[in-house]
């Protein structure tokens, strides 16, 4: 019996020393994916003479570590620290132009990191600005900000404006025509009254690199352009979404074991603005002027909202919005040439190749000449028509007759037939396609004019 208590000690202890060994590198193995906390570092600056206490920034960097547990549960693992001095003036004046090489190296070890800046506004309050570097993907997100009323408001502005900016990140795990699916990381330690993605919010597929290990590449990722994913619902730790994207055919690759396929989130922002260069197609490309550009929500039935027409540079400036992707579509006279899903604010320039047909815009161009043309001899007309009928009603019937025969030539029909036979001719001369886009709007013209020609208010005075 000694003997055997003694086996059994001895194995007793050489389980204990087993489970020893054993628990550092357990403790070292990465936590599954649904449940990986988010590192974030957050550098924080708050602007000299803003009318806020000296010691603000120190405590609002205290409150922020203390607060993000209780608001992200388990999600965030968060600290928060002054911004060096190299990096304070950028953090406060354009901290959506921010470019990564301006990031000090030892603020770039963790898995995020984000920049809060508190700065004065004019009409005697404050604006928490954030904005979060994603180190995995080496991606940006979108600037956002928080109003501030009080100084009271301080803190939980921030905590807020920081929510807003977060990035969560996400594997594709399927994807059946325009419905993907993903999975979310830390989605299990949600608190369950957090939801992963911000109102608004979407995400963007990326393509990573990894090593044969299946280790991902820091910063190596390449977002997929022209497509975003809209979240319709959740399930445990999956996500699904809407495919939105301007690309022909495959846009989501089919996974690789070295190029793993995540997606991002984006935020809504109406802050920051983007512009959008439309540019022509070929080996030297040409900024295209005169474009028409509207915006429209993806939500179904929106209205499309004109922004304006393309410079000089081709350039057009695009509003952010409280919904992270909008769809833009480009116009050249009343053919759209181009509908593509943008996110205002992400990028501060986005150029778009479009084809361009400098002799369907020509054209285009005189017909609307000839439509002004229609307006102005209606309203030529009427003005006529009552002048004559005021003066006959005075018995000024000679100077009634003088006024119908010197206008005559005004408010003939005659110069419009031959400006829309000139622009036939024109089209006929051209691409089939113009010819197949052209020939209904001036038959509809000439139909048009011809029943102005029978249906003039001067007739009664002939």
């Amino acid at each position: 019996m000694k003997h055997a208590r003694k086996s059994s000690t001895t194995w007793a202890g050489w389980a204990l020393v087993a489970l020893l060994l054993v628990a550092p590198s357990a403790s070292a193995a990465e936590p599954p994916w649904e449940l990986a906390p988010y590192r974030i570092q957050v550098l924080v600056a708050v602007e000299p003479g803003s009318g806020l206490p000296p010691h603000c920034e120190q405590d609002l960097c205290a409150a922020l570590a203390a607060r993000s547990a209780g608001a992200m549960g388990g999600v965030w693992q968060l600290a928060a620290q002054p911004a060096p001095i190299e990096l304070r003036g950028a953090l406060l004046k354009r901290i959506g132009r921010i470019r990564a090489n301006e990031i000090p190296a030892a603020a770039r070890k963790l898995d995020k990191l984000m920049l809060l800046g508190v700065i004065a506004t004019d009409d005697g309050g404050w604006q928490a600005q954030a904005r979060e570097l994603d180190l995995a993907t080496g991606l940006w997100n979108v600037s956002v900000g928080r109003r501030i009323e009080q100084a009271e408001q301080l803190e939980s502005a921030a905590l807020a404006a920081l929510a807003a900016a977060f990035a969560p990140l996400a594997r594709i795990e399927a994807v059946e025509k325009d419905k993907v699916t993903l999975r979310l990381r830390a989605r299990l330690l949600y608190p369950r009254d957090v939801a992963p993605l911000a109102p608004g919010a979407a995400l963007r597929p990326v393509l990573l690199q990894s090593d044969a290990a299946g280790q991902t590449e820091p910063g190596s990722a390449r977002a997929i352009d022209w497509t975003y994913l809209l979240p319709s619902g959740t399930s445990g730790p999956t996500l699904t979404c809407n495919l939105v994207t301007a690309l022909a055919g495959e846009a989501i690759p089919p996974d690789h074991p070295q190029r793993p396929r995540w997606a991002i989130g984006v935020s809504g922002s109406s802050a920051i603005a983007t512009r959008l260069k439309l540019v022509s197609a070929g080996a030297q490309p040409t900024p295209l002027e005169a474009y028409q550009v509207f915006a429209q929500s993806p939500a179904a039935g929106s209205a499309n909202e004109l922004l304006g027409r393309s410079d000089g540079a081709g350039i057009v400036s695009i509003p952010g919005a409280a919904e992270a992707v909008r769809w833009i579509s480009v116009r050249q006279g009343e053919q759209t040439v181009a509908r593509v899903p943008l996110v205002p604010g992400l990028d501060e320039e986005v150029t778009l190749v479009l084809p361009e047909n400098p002799e369907r815009l020509e054209l285009e161009t005189m017909l609307a000449g000839v439509q002004d043309d229609i307006v102005d001899l209606v309203a030529r007309r009427e003005a006529l028509a009552g002048r004559i009928r005021l003066a006959i009603e005075n018995g000024q019937i000679d100077d009634a007759r003088k006024m119908l025969a010197d206008n005559r030539a005004r408010t003939s029909i005659d110069p419009l037939l031959k400006a829309l036979d000139r622009t036939s001719e024109a089209v006929k001369a051209g691409s089939s396609a113009t010819r197949e886009h052209l020939d209904p709007q001036i038959a509809a013209l000439k139909a048009l004019v011809e029943k102005l020609g029978t249906g003039s208010p001067l007739k009664e005075f002939e």
